[in-house]
């Protein structure tokens, strides 16, 4: 009987634990919901770091200075992001999508404005932030968009992917 009383409070302390955790997102976000933002954070700032080297590399071109700008306020967020400071994260994101870019993707700032909006609670500017991002998204993969230049199928396929991931972020928007 005692065994009993130590495994079930085991299982109550380990039960407290997680709604601690995850209570603070305010959302029915679990450990593996967590797991997946997390790794998405990481390799977007990954690649986000990688587009302002190269960017900067290149800063001799016209279309560098505003591309800098866009990336390392992007990189600000997501470093926020990843701190857990996500009202600091949404300021700069919001700053980001407010640069003038030479390019028009300027909307893919969108996806982690509202995904950090969703993991500070604030579900109606998630879903307004993620339904821009994907509208336009989808309408660059498609060709809607009347641009200067094609995406490559390689960034089709990436950005499908973005697409899909802000589709399931809506998902737990959804879920409060």
């Amino acid at each position: 009987m005692e065994y009993l009383k130590h495994v079930l409070g085991i299982i109550a302390f380990f039960a407290l634990v997680s709604i601690i955790l995850f209570s603070s997102y305010g959302y029915c976000i679990d450990r593996n919901d967590v797991q997946r933002i997390k790794t998405f954070v990481d390799n977007e700032y990954n690649k986000i770091s990688s587009s302002l080297k190269e960017t900067k590399e290149m800063k001799d071109k016209v279309w560098a200075e505003g591309e800098i700008e866009y990336y390392q306020k992007w990189a600000k967020g997501l470093e926020h992001e990843r701190s857990k400071k996500y009202q600091s994260a949404i300021k700069w994101y919001q700053e980001a999508s407010k640069v003038h870019r030479y390019e028009m993707s300027s909307y893919n700032v969108c996806l982690p404005l509202g995904r950090a909006f969703l993991l500070n609670n604030q579900s109606q500017n998630a879903l307004k932030a993620l339904r821009y991002f994907i509208e336009e998204a989808e309408s660059e993969i498609s060709g809607e968009v009347n641009q200067e230049w094609v995406i490559s199928d390689e960034g089709k396929k990436e950005l499908k992917k973005d697409v899909e991931f802000a589709k399931w972020l809506i998902t737990l928007c959804e879920k409060k």
